[in-house]
């Protein structure tokens, strides 16, 4: 507030805390003695499993905390052995999904289902989506093409002190790449979900071998057609797709074959692509 900016703060809050019959006086209290910061520029942050052993009180409590302006956000969501009823009881805010299903989900198909699941359920109950362990610029990208704009992790900032915030936040600006990604509807992520599925795939494979640099290539491909607009309105990539060995038929040719026929026929060829030696 002191550098002019208006950023809200985040504050983990566990279940002892909420537990307390004078919390929200306390907090009432609290804000009071600052009028200058809104309230809205403070949010706590619930994790799911804080919350496990009177789900009834901790609702009416954070009901109450709504009241005073103040956001509320469930940390590390799908974690627990719950998180549907934390989900449909506790009245939040934001749902910030668990690292451990972003880390990975360049490169394993079920971690993007998961996500994409996730997001669903944050669309249809009207809650905002921020997803945790944004760790590089292709993770960005992905959560972008399921329509997640809002992401937390090394790929955004790294930790910093307090007083670097204000020249960071001057400066910052999103990484160019992001600028030209756009939401994929989801009956048109067919391609979203090979890309995932071939670099899957390709985990034992080295980026030396043949078979590997072949469906890296073709991956890049897949990325290529997204960009362009292949999954929107508009027009499909203007190189066909590459001819593939069947050397990487262990990847599972009967995921790449429909793909690669889809991005064909687009261009009006019909051919199929995978063809032996």
């Amino acid at each position: 507030m002191a550098a002019g900016l208006m950023i809200p703060v985040s504050v983990n809050i566990a279940a002892h805390h909420l537990q307390q019959p004078d919390f929200v006086d306390r907090l009432r209290i609290l804000l009071s003695a600052h009028p200058n910061i809104r309230p809205s520029c403070l949010e706590l942050e619930i994790l799911e499993t804080s919350a496990l052993r009177d789900v009834a009180q901790v609702s009416h409590v954070l009901a109450a905390c709504r009241e005073l302006g103040v956001s509320i956000a469930l940390d590390d969501f799908g974690t627990g052995y719950s998180s549907l009823t934390y989900f449909k009881r506790l009245p939040v805010n934001l749902l910030k999904i668990d690292r451990s299903f972003v880390r990975d989900v360049l490169d394993d198909p079920e971690d993007l289902n998961i996500l994409e699941g996730v997001l669903g359920l944050a669309t249809a109950f009207d809650r905002v989506a921020i997803a945790e362990g944004v760790e590089t610029v292709d993770h960005g990208r992905l959560l972008l093409q399921l329509g997640c704009v809002y992401g937390q992790g090394n790929g955004i900032a790294w930790p910093m002190p307090g007083e670097d915030l204000p020249a960071w936040s001057a400066a910052w600006n999103p990484d160019p790449a992001w600028a030209l990604v756009a939401s994929v509807a989801p009956r048109k992520r067919s391609l979203v979900h090979a890309a995932v599925a071939i670099a899957h795939g390709l985990r034992p494979w080295p980026p030396s071998s043949s078979a590997g640099a072949a469906c890296r290539r073709f991956s890049i491909r897949i990325a290529a057609a997204l960009a362009a607009g292949s999954t929107a309105n508009g027009p499909p990539p203007s190189e066909p797709p590459p001819h593939l060995s069947r050397s990487i038929s262990s990847i599972g040719k009967s995921m790449i074959a429909p793909i690669e026929h889809r991005l064909r026929r687009q261009q009006g060829r019909t051919s199929p692509m995978l063809k032996p030696k």
